[in-house]
């Protein structure tokens, strides 16, 4: 039985199982599309994750690379490092021995000067000595000088006096005749 309904198409009874169908077949197009569109989403994921992994393997290769390169370079830096101790220790020897020396050099700097003002010392000493010898010189000629003008001296005086003596004997021997002819 057909019925129309108030358009120009007949009126068809639903089929239970076209119905079924038809809904099912829906379910099934929007189940098709949902898995286009997630296929599509997983594609460009992929794609973007390939290029991403792409990405990491150059990186983690460059990454490799230079871990490679810095492990020389710190290989490089600890050899230095053992040299530069090396080098430290050798330096510090170095510096206790000039420390030594500096000392052994800065006393005999101290015993240099020390001799240099002693000697300066002996050299004042040796003018003044020398001055005393030529005073002690002048004195002595002096006192030989004076010796001879004593000696000269004593001998005037030794003169003058055996001729005062002899002169006063003289006189004496005249006085008591000069006093008897006074008192005549």
């Amino acid at each position: 039985m057909e019925f129309f309904a108030s358009g120009s198409r007949p009126y068809h009874r639903p089929n239970p199982f076209w119905e079924k169908f038809k809904m099912e077949h829906q379910q099934v197009m929007l189940d098709l599309q949902k898995f286009e569109n997630e296929n599509l989403e997983a594609s460009q994921k992929l794609s973007e994750l390939t290029k991403e992994k792409v990405f990491l393997c150059d990186l983690q290769s460059r990454l490799l690379m230079e871990q490679s390169q810095l492990k020389k370079k710190l290989d490089m830096l600890r050899q230095e490092k053992e040299n530069i101790m090396e080098d430290c220790v050798r330096l510090k020897h170095h510096l206790g021995d000039l420390q030594v020396l500096s000392k052994d050099q800065e006393e005999i700097s101290d015993l240099q000067n020390q001799e240099q003002q002693e000697q300066q010392r002996m050299e004042e000493r040796l003018q003044s000595l020398l001055k005393q010898r030529e005073v002690f010189t002048q004195q002595k000629h002096l006192a030989i000088k004076l010796q001879h003008h004593l000696t000269v001296s004593q001998m005037r005086s030794e003169n003058l006096q055996h001729e005062l003596e002899q002169s006063t004997a003289q006189d004496e021997s005249l006085l008591p005749t000069e006093l008897l002819q006074q008192e005549h």
